[in-house]
């Protein structure tokens, strides 16, 4: 649905599953971007995070 989205989001599932366990209660997707911001050294949009997890059908728009 949204290919420029891909690569970020594949390496998203990667590294949120190994580094950063979600927790039962989840997280933002403000959080999110921050974590994924940090580890990837790149700035990361929280709007850019909610595309990703609706394109992966982890989240409805």
């Amino acid at each position: 649905m949204y290919p420029e989205l891909k690569e970020v989001a594949e390496l998203a599932k990667q590294l949120i599953g190994a580094a950063h366990p979600v927790s039962e209660v989840g997280m933002s997707a403000t959080e999110l971007a921050q974590i994924l911001a940090d580890t990837l050294e790149v700035n990361i949009k929280p709007e850019q995070v909610n595309k990703a997890l609706v394109a992966l059908g982890c989240q409805q728009s």
